[in-house]
């Protein structure tokens, strides 16, 4: 009886798996293009100098910016529910107001807003939500 042996004598039809065909499209080592992974919290800041954050002497940020920025921030964060959230801030100092849904969601808002350039401080005042009461209007 005699084996059975494949015969690729003919490299034209075996089809060579190269490296190249296995690099992700994105992800790994290629992660935000050739010059290396991107930093998705802080876009621009991909060179590391001797003077990055130095900002003008006695420059403090308007309190509205700081405002904008944490409602941005808690619009767009796939699990937080803001819709009865207030954001106020005041030298810095971010106060939150209203309900949420659960302890998490407090938590992970307070979070967001100490993420924000030049927040000092957070006051996290929201209040959890009793699943029998209704929403209350901001």
């Amino acid at each position: 009886m005699r084996l059975w042996h494949w015969d690729f004598s003919d490299d034209d039809d075996f089809p060579h798996a190269h490296e190249e065909d296995y690099w992700p499209v994105f992800g790994g080592e290629n992660f935000g293009g050739l010059g290396g992974p991107v930093d998705w919290l802080h876009p621009g800041c991909e060179v590391k100098g001797p003077h990055r954050g130095r900002g003008p002497r006695n420059y403090r940020r308007p309190d509205e910016r700081i405002v904008e920025d944490v409602v941005e921030r808690l619009t767009h964060h796939p699990w937080i529910d803001a819709t009865d959230v207030h954001v106020s801030c005041k030298n810095g100092e971010v106060t939150l107001t209203g309900t949420v849904q659960n302890r998490e969601m407090k938590w992970m808002a307070e979070d967001e807003a100490y993420c924000v350039w030049c927040v000092k401080d957070v006051q996290n005042q929201l209040r959890i939500r009793s699943s029998n009461s209704p929403r209350q209007a901001a």
